[in-house]
């Protein structure tokens, strides 16, 4: 009886349940980490104590490549599968949306460094977006805090 009471309180949730809390907290962390990769050098610049990790590693083509790549599987999974309880579609989109933008503008910067001679496309997104990555890490950084404490809010 006891036995039975505490597996009864102990399994909360299934085990779909706990696969979108997964995805939930993965993206969360790619939005902070691929904001923070892109918006690093203004955070250091304004706040100087927030100087985590080396600059080298912070500005490597692979770290940008691998946290952008993980950044836009997650958001597009995001779109795909809702977590339990949530608004359907909309409830994940601004998360979803934002960890796509990161990534892409991670690997975009990754690309454009590597080729001598890149899509005309790939440029001018590449510009575009470069030149607004410290908005667009901000944005993730914030998007990514804001949905981890209140993620049942309307569009976060």
């Amino acid at each position: 009886m006891l036995h039975d009471e505490i597996t009864e309180k102990v399994t909360c949730f299934s085990h779909e349940e706990a696969e979108m809390y997964q995805l939930f907290f993965l993206s969360v962390a790619t939005n902070l980490v691929a904001g923070y990769l892109l918006s690093h050098l203004f955070l250091r610049e304004k706040i100087g104590a927030l100087v985590v990790f080396d600059p080298e590693f912070l500005t490597s083509r692979t770290v940008y490549t691998v946290v952008g790549t993980l950044a836009v599987v997650v958001g597009a999974l995001r779109i795909v599968f809702v977590t339990p309880g949530d608004v359907v579609v909309v409830g994940d989109l601004l998360p979803a949306l934002s960890g796509l933008v990161a990534g892409v503008t991670l690997i975009l910067i990754a690309y454009l460094e590597r080729v001598d001679a890149p899509f005309a496309f790939a440029l001018r997104l590449g510009g575009i977006l470069g030149e607004r990555r410290n908005t667009v890490g901000i944005v993730a950084i914030v998007i990514g805090v804001l949905h981890f404490f209140v993620p049942r809010l309307l569009f976060f």
